[in-house]
């Protein structure tokens, strides 16, 4: 054996993944995912990560996990009476590393069709070392979703609704919305999925004393999840104005300015409370066209000389907020207000036309006297 275990381990995999082409042998599965077969260390690490590690090791990583799916697959499709009948002396074992395994594959095109299999012969009970089976399903169900079938699904269990065979809560309903992909687009979420289990988890959050902290690391999720798309914080605004999100959700947004996709580079959404601190300063600069989000937010059109003035207070106010400051009223318009005091004093030292300006956008904050309750 080799100095790397996960090395040597795919090296293991691969030899029977070549062999599988002539013999199959699916007990080789069936012994791994009991813990059988492994390098002599890690004893206390499941199975499935010991095989997800291995096919990491591998030249490419892509075609040996397409493969190995497959595989798994074919392995499953051997054995239609696995939910009540897995092979092994631990069957619950296999079976819990079975479905971990998947979920840790995501191949949709190879598992999804079996996985569903079990959801719909609703047969699968039992624990392994106290982990519901159904539950470890419902994790390679949302990992290896083909289309929209499961829609109904999700979105009861965002709701709290209890399934008698399915176990899982808001979050895990919420999990499997922003995996769901559509089946028109493959590999495309569904914004209307998303849309409604972020409008939804609003009224999961709405008591939770650590409410903000939680929605923002659901909108950093579904940012994470399909990072190949650049315009979520837009997206985001139009769902909260569709959705009518409540205003402590809207401001888990980390933006204070953004542009508006398809513009001119002149049109931008900013925070109405910015916009009010600029309208008069900027006279004409600033022009107010629609409101969004409840008026968290306003759509307006700014010259250029105005862009600058105001992006330079609004990245200010986003960079505080993504450092961890809470965004209620008070905290955001403390911040606006040092970041204005800040951009008049450099801009009086430079002499420049601009000290005008930020004295009253900070005079305009600081006439501001209704002060809203989060």
């Amino acid at each position: 054996m080799s100095d790397n275990p996960e090395k040597w381990m795919g090296k293991v995999i691969n030899s029977w993944m070549r062999e599988s082409k002539k013999k199959w042998r699916p007990q080789q599965l069936w012994d791994w995912l009991q813990g059988y077969d492994f390098p002599p260390v890690g004893h206390d690490e499941d199975p499935y990560l010991w095989l997800l590690r291995a096919l990491g090791t591998m030249k490419d990583e892509k075609a040996a996990r397409d493969e190995f799916a497959g595989l798994v697959r074919r392995a499953i499709e051997d054995q239609p009476d696995l939910d009540v009948a897995a092979p092994g002396k631990r069957p619950n074992q296999v079976l819990y590393n079975l479905f971990k395994l998947c979920g840790g594959l995501s191949r949709p095109d190879q598992l999804g069709d079996v996985l569903l299999g079990f959801l719909r012969r609703r047969r699968l009970s039992g624990e392994w070392r106290g982990l519901d089976l159904r539950a470890a399903l419902r994790g390679a169900l949302i990992a290896n979703q083909k289309d929209t079938e499961l829609v109904k699904v999700w979105i009861a269990m965002v709701k709290g609704r209890k399934d008698e065979f399915l176990p899982g809560g808001p979050f895990d309903g919420f999990a499997g919305l922003v995996k769901m992909p559509l089946k028109t687009t493959p590999g495309q979420p569904s914004d209307e999925a998303i849309a409604i289990g972020l409008r939804e988890m609003t009224d999961v959050l709405k008591d939770d004393s650590d409410r903000r902290f939680r929605f923002q690391s659901l909108l950093r999720q579904v940012v994470a999840i399909h990072s190949n798309r650049a315009t979520w914080w837009r997206d985001f605004i139009a769902m909260a104005d569709d959705g009518r999100w409540p205003t402590w959700a809207v401001r888990c947004l980390p933006v204070a300015i953004l542009p508006v996709e398809g513009e001119s580079d002149e049109t931008w959404f900013l925070w109405k409370f910015l916009a009010d601190c600029f309208v008069h300063p900027l006279g004409d600069g600033l022009m107010v066209l629609k409101d969004y989000c409840l008026g968290e937010f306003v759509e307006v059109k700014l010259i250029p000389q105005a862009t600058r003035r105001v992006l330079k207070i609004a990245e200010e106010v986003e960079q505080q907020l993504r450092e961890g400051h809470e965004p209620t009223d008070r905290v955001i318009r403390a911040i606006a207000g040092s970041a204005l005091d800040e951009a008049e004093q450099i801009a009086e030292y430079e002499t420049s036309g601009d000290v005008q300006v930020y004295f009253a956008a900070r005079s305009s904050l600081l006439e501001e006297t209704v002060i809203r309750v989060d």
